[in-house]
């Protein structure tokens, strides 16, 4: 049995130069030896290049399509209504693209101030603190924000975050708690803007 081999990808523009120097006259094997690809390689993408098209055609420039537009490109003859109701039957919905909070310059100098005066801290002094994440915001698969009254008092509040906190698995806190001085590194780094955490 003769041993499988890995599939070698390779890029467009890759393929593009194999396929002009083709197109300049240029054997197989020099194109081969020039570009470190394979003589079958080279074979197949000379054969295929012209069948294939560049994806960026076929992305649309304004990426939100509007009811209106799929019912003129099927060619229904139905009411805008009807199909916002039917996808709300079938469970779908437009999804909200990810974002971040939003940082403002007075927001991150107090970022870099608090970074700078707690980067060093122990991990002793963080198990006694709960901090918001401030990671990417992603709603999805049915997910939607539930608004809730506002406590009128603090206890309330910190009750609930307690109990939020105490549902943890112990591994995720201490991962969580291990990471600040990392977390508070790249913030003084980044001048109290916006970090990958």
């Amino acid at each position: 049995m003769t041993p499988v081999t890995s599939r070698i990808e390779y890029s467009a523009l890759k393929r593009a130069k194999i396929h002009m120097k083709y197109e300049m006259r240029i054997s197989q094997w020099h194109i081969a030896f020039e570009e470190g690809v394979s003589l079958g390689s080279v074979s197949v993408i000379i054969r295929c290049y012209p069948n294939q098209q560049n994806t960026s055609s076929f992305v649309r420039k304004y990426p939100f399509i509007k009811t209106q537009d799929h019912i003129v490109a099927v060619g229904l003859n139905v009411s805008e209504h009807t199909i916002l109701q039917w996808l709300k039957h079938e469970g779908i919905h437009h999804q909200c693209a990810l974002r971040q909070p939003l940082l403002t310059p007075q927001i991150a100098e107090k970022r870099l101030k608090f970074g700078r005066m707690y980067k060093d801290e122990p991990e002793s002094f963080w198990k006694r603190w709960i901090l918001s994440d401030e990671s990417t915001i992603a709603h999805g698969d049915n997910e939607k924000q539930e608004w809730g009254f506002c406590p009128k008092s603090l206890n309330k509040l910190c009750e609930a975050a307690v109990e939020v906190w105490e549902d943890f698995h112990q591994d995720l806190i201490n991962k969580l708690v291990l990471s600040k001085p990392r977390r508070l590194q790249a913030v003084v780094d980044a001048n109290g803007w916006y970090t990958r955490y």
